[in-house]
């Protein structure tokens, strides 16, 4: 907020709905009104003696980077301008991925693209979490997550997975039968938990301990990575028994994959702009590194916010925030 030089009223940006950022005036008594609005979205820093207004402008973009399977080199995947990865196919062809809008609107839209640079197809409308071993369904929810939703990614219908009294939450993973889901939800009023579901039915069964924040199922489909952010992943049998720890794995380290045998687990560790990559075997703790993945360009670049992975290691796509500032100076506003 800033003064106007005779001080009758208090200026400043602010943005109404899914609007972007206008500059506005208020007076003591309450009375406001639009100054202007100018192309994309603006943040008041201060204004002059003389009346002139310092504003900047922000671009700030969701980048998407992938590496598809046989490359030699990384392709940008960005759609609109605000995309978010959420899944590779197992082979590296196709990208699943979250389209926001600009303005802080909460609705996102679903989309499918091939990771060679085609163009993406709309699935509809949400957040979408992985897709299935056989490339015919994504699973998703809805942007407030009170509803579950299998996309289909060709013709046919969406099936609705939603069950009464659940919240969705960030987790979602397929079984390698491509008919049981993974996700993650509050039931009711109890702490949140893993589920186990049908596509083609049944109630949700729950699995694992509480409060995961990322989870993935094994090939085999007997067994599950699990964890929080505060504490390293263990690995939770689904018919029930204790967890056992992956050897080696550390605080700070999280799964993001199984390896195609089962036997290990690709993890990442942030460190600052870049992630690393790595196997780690479980029962050995034998580390083989991958990949240290970063943008090429880091001007307002941020910490990668999603990494995704092939099975085999060989393909992967990952997202980055980017926020570019220009200052200005305008003249003549009342």
């Amino acid at each position: 907020m800033a003064w106007r030089p005779d001080g009758r009223e208090v200026w400043f940006t602010a943005a109404g709905g899914n609007d972007l950022k206008s500059l506005y005036a208020a007076t003591l008594d309450g009375r406001e009104r639009l100054v202007t609005s100018v192309l994309g979205q603006v943040d008041l820093q201060d204004i002059s003696r003389d009346g002139r207004v310092l504003v900047s402008q922000h671009d700030v973009r969701s980048e998407m980077i992938a590496r598809p399977p046989g490359a030699s080199a990384e392709l940008p995947l960005t759609w609109l301008g605000l995309s978010q990865v959420a899944d590779l196919s197992p082979d590296g062809s196709r990208a699943l991925f979250n389209e926001m809008q600009p303005g802080g609107a909460t609705d996102q839209f679903i989309y499918l693209r091939l990771t060679d640079g085609s163009p993406a197809i709309r699935l509809g409308e949400g957040h979408a979490y992985s897709l299935s071993p056989d490339g015919k369904w994504a699973l998703a929810s809805n942007s407030s997550g009170t509803r579950l939703m299998a996309l289909p990614t060709g013709a046919g219908e969406a099936r609705d997975l939603t069950r009464a009294g659940f919240n969705y939450r960030e987790v979602g993973s397929w079984f390698p039968d491509s008919r049981h889901v993974l996700f993650s939800a509050i039931q009711n009023q109890d702490p949140l938990r893993l589920f186990v579901q049908d596509i083609r039915g049944g109630e949700p069964r729950a699995v694992g301990p509480l409060d995961a924040t990322y989870a993935g199922v094994s090939p085999d489909g007997e067994r599950m990575f699990a964890g929080r952010s505060d504490g390293p992943a263990l690995i939770y049998p689904l018919g029930g028994g204790d967890a056992t720890p992956c050897k080696g794995l550390e605080t700070a380290e999280s799964p993001i994959a199984w390896t195609l045998d089962g036997r290990s687990l690709i993890c990442r560790r942030a460190s600052g702009l870049a992630s690393d990559v790595f196997i780690i075997e479980i029962a050995t703790g034998r580390r083989t590194p991958l990949w240290r993945l970063a943008t090429d360009d880091r001007a307002g670049a941020t910490p990668l916010t999603a990494i995704v992975v092939t099975p085999d290691g060989k393909s992967y796509a990952f997202s980055y925030w980017r926020n570019i500032s220009d200052l200005y100076l305008i003249d003549g506003l009342k």
